[in-house]
C-alpha cells in the first residue's frame, strides 16, 4: 500500500512540475462580491442591534451564529481557488484549498476536445460548480473554456479558461483530435 500510495504522489508532483499550462483563477467578479458584502453588513446590523439592545453577556449562539456563517462562507469564496494544468498526462484540476491533489482526466480517456467561448450565465447559469443536463462545468472567470467529451460518459465536461491561446497550443501539443 506505502509503494502505490508513494507512485501516486510521484505523479502528482511530475504533473504538477512538468505542465505546459497552468491557470489558477479566483472568484474576483465584483457584482459577486457586492451582494456578498452586502448581505454581511446586513447580518452584521442584525448583530449589533441584538448586542446594543441585550449586551454581550446576553447574545446566544443563535445570535451570532449567522455572522459567523457568512463570515465563513466570505473567508472561503476569498481563498478558493480553481487549478487547471495541462502536461504530458492528460488535463488537471483542483480547487484549492479543498482538493490536495489534481484530478487528472488523462489523453487516452478523452473522446474530444473543444477550446470555445461561453457565457457564465447564460451557458451555466453563473459561476462555480454547475450541472445542466449535457455537462458539469467549473466556471471561475474568463470568457473561454475547455470543453471535454470523456469516453463512456454522457456529460461532457467543462473546464473556465482565462487564456485561450495557450490552453490551445498545449491540447495541441499532446492531442490531435482538437475540435475549434
Amino acid at each position: 500500500m506505502q509503494v502505490f500510495s508513494r507512485l501516486l504522489m510521484e505523479d502528482y508532483f511530475r504533473f504538477d512540475t512538468y505542465s505546459v499550462y497552468k491557470e489558477s483563477q479566483k472568484f474576483r467578479q465584483p457584482l459577486i462580491w457586492v451582494v456578498l458584502l452586502f448581505v454581511l453588513m446586513v447580518v452584521m446590523y442584525s448583530f449589533f442591534v441584538k448586542l446594543s439592545s441585550a449586551g454581550f453577556n446576553q447574545l446566544s449562539f443563535e445570535d451570532i451564529l449567522p455572522l459567523l456563517i457568512t463570515a465563513s462562507v466570505l473567508l472561503f469564496l476569498f481563498v478558493l481557488r480553481l487549478d487547471i494544468s495541462i502536461d504530458q498526462n492528460g488535463i488537471g484540476y483542483k480547487w484549492h484549498p479543498v482538493m490536495q491533489n489534481y484530478k487528472v482526466i488523462a489523453w487516452r480517456d478523452i473522446e474530444s476536445v473543444k477550446v470555445r467561448p461561453y457565457h457564465a450565465l447564460m451557458d451555466y447559469g453563473g459561476y462555480g460548480i454547475r450541472y445542466t443536463f449535457k455537462s458539469t462545468a467549473y466556471v471561475v472567470s474568463g470568457q473561454w473554456g475547455i470543453e471535454l467529451r470523456i469516453k463512456g460518459r454522457k456529460r461532457k465536461f467543462f473546464l473556465g479558461i482565462t487564456r485561450e491561446e495557450e490552453a490551445r497550443r498545449a491540447i495541441q501539443r499532446f492531442y490531435d483530435n482538437v475540435m475549434y
